[in-house]
């Protein structure tokens, strides 16, 4: 299984392909979090359409940099990781949205209780006999 992980993409939708054209075929691309540039799900939404053609499936989380909205679409395409686990070809794979507190604001944070919380029952819904990632 390919596996491709993209973190801080920033909103440079344009760099997708620089990025992804050599890694076909891809089994699952990753958005690991600040995907927008302090952008919603329009701007995810974008992203996203152009990502799908290089992966079999994309799952992800929204970053600090991230509207939460962003969050609400990657789950209205099922692929949201936030607090939940995803089992692929018995691969599995867990996740938790936002960030730590920042030194600077950013739109999508959340507290340690929270983070651990929202890990914990993402790893507790995962099937034991699954690879984690």
């Amino acid at each position: 299984m390919k596996i491709v992980g993209i973190a801080d993409l920033h909103g440079e939708v344009g760099m997708l392909p620089a990025i992804l054209k050599g890694e076909q075929p891809i089994d699952v691309l990753l958005f690991m979090g600040d995907i927008t540039d302090f952008g919603g799900a329009d701007d995810m939404r974008v992203i996203y359409e152009r990502a799908k053609p290089y992966a079999g499936r994309i799952l992800g989380v929204a970053g600090n940099c991230d509207q939460p909205d962003v969050e609400e679409f990657l789950h209205s395409q099922g692929a949201s990781l936030d607090g939940r686990s995803v089992t692929v070809d018995g691969v599995g794979f867990v996740g938790a949205g936002k960030s730590l507190p920042c030194p600077g604001t950013t739109p999508n944070e959340t507290g340690e209780d929270q983070f651990a919380l929202t890990l914990a029952r993402a790893r507790a819904a995962l099937p034991l006999d699954a690879k984690v990632v």
